[in-house]
């Protein structure tokens, strides 16, 4: 769960880093988040998700980890061992907001499973090891 909120916080990074370089108002959009009646997608919050949807995807698919995973000494294979394609890595990422989705639910499962697999590594038959 660290190593989730350590890439978390980086892809914001990222995206805050991108946004600054396309002339986006990242205060702009944190006043908008909190003060506005109507939710809405803007700017920052598509170039969050493609910077999501990349850096699990990429990340996973070419090197089976992630900055936070490495950290840890995790990666993410098939559950029969093999390596994750990007095909499969993307749908990994998609899945984890059907996770968020279910009050994180999805992710509470892995701390109560034996083989510590959350809903999104169920749904992609995938699994979290140590390298």
């Amino acid at each position: 769960m660290i190593a989730f909120i350590v890439d978390s916080f980086l892809t914001f990074a990222f995206s805050v880093t991108i946004a600054s370089f396309t002339g986006i108002s990242v205060a702009d959009w944190w006043i908008e988040v909190w003060t506005s009646d109507e939710p809405g997608w803007g700017a920052f919050d598509w170039i969050g998700s493609v910077t999501g949807m990349v850096y699990f995807s990429i990340w996973v698919a070419v090197w089976s980890t992630t900055l936070g995973k490495l950290l840890f000494g995790l990666e993410v294979v098939r559950n029969d061992g093999s390596k994750v394609g990007v095909g499969r890595a993307f749908a990994r990422y998609w899945c984890y907001l059907i996770s968020l989705l279910l009050l994180g639910i999805g992710f509470l499962m892995i701390a109560f499973r034996r083989d510590k697999r959350g809903l999104h590594d169920l749904i992609c038959d995938t699994k979290v090891v140590y390298r």
